[in-house]
C-alpha cells in the first residue's frame, strides 16, 4: 500500500505536469464508449448469428432499447462499436468497412508455429 499512495501523492503534486503531458499525447486520439455492457449487444446477436442473419436484432431483456447507431450495426451481425475524441465531443460511430467481406483459401492441416501442435 506503500507504494500506492506515494504514487497518488506524487501525482497530486504534479498535477499541472500530468495534464499537460496528456493533453499532448491525446491531441488527434479517440477512446472506445461503451454505451451499453457488450453481453446486451451479445445477447441481441446470438439469435441473429443462429438464424443465418434472418432474425432482427433484438434486446434480450425487455427493460433494454438499442437506439439508431446501435441498431444498424447490429443488423451488420458487429458489436456496436462507438469512439469519442480524448479532447472531448461527440460519441462517434463506426463506419462498416468500404469493401465487402472477403475470404481466403487456407492449408486444410496448417503446420505447426513455434512448438504449437
Amino acid at each position: 500500500l506503500r507504494g500506492m499512495f506515494d504514487a497518488w501523492t506524487l501525482m497530486c503534486r504534479q498535477r499541472p505536469a500530468i495534464r499537460d503531458f496528456l493533453a499532448d499525447a491525446t491531441a488527434g486520439h479517440y477512446v472506445r464508449v461503451l454505451r451499453q455492457p457488450t453481453f446486451r449487444y451479445f445477447d441481441a446477436l446470438v439469435p441473429r448469428w443462429l438464424s443465418g442473419g434472418g432474425a432482427a436484432p433484438r434486446p434480450a431483456e425487455p427493460d433494454v432499447h438499442f437506439d439508431r447507431p446501435e441498431t444498424d450495426q447490429l443488423r451488420r451481425m458487429d458489436v456496436p462499436y462507438f469512439v469519442r475524441s480524448l479532447e472531448g465531443g461527440p460519441v462517434l460511430g463506426v463506419e462498416p468497412p468500404p469493401g465487402p467481406f472477403a475470404t481466403s483459401r487456407v492449408a486444410a492441416r496448417p503446420e505447426p508455429e513455434g512448438g504449437w501442435p
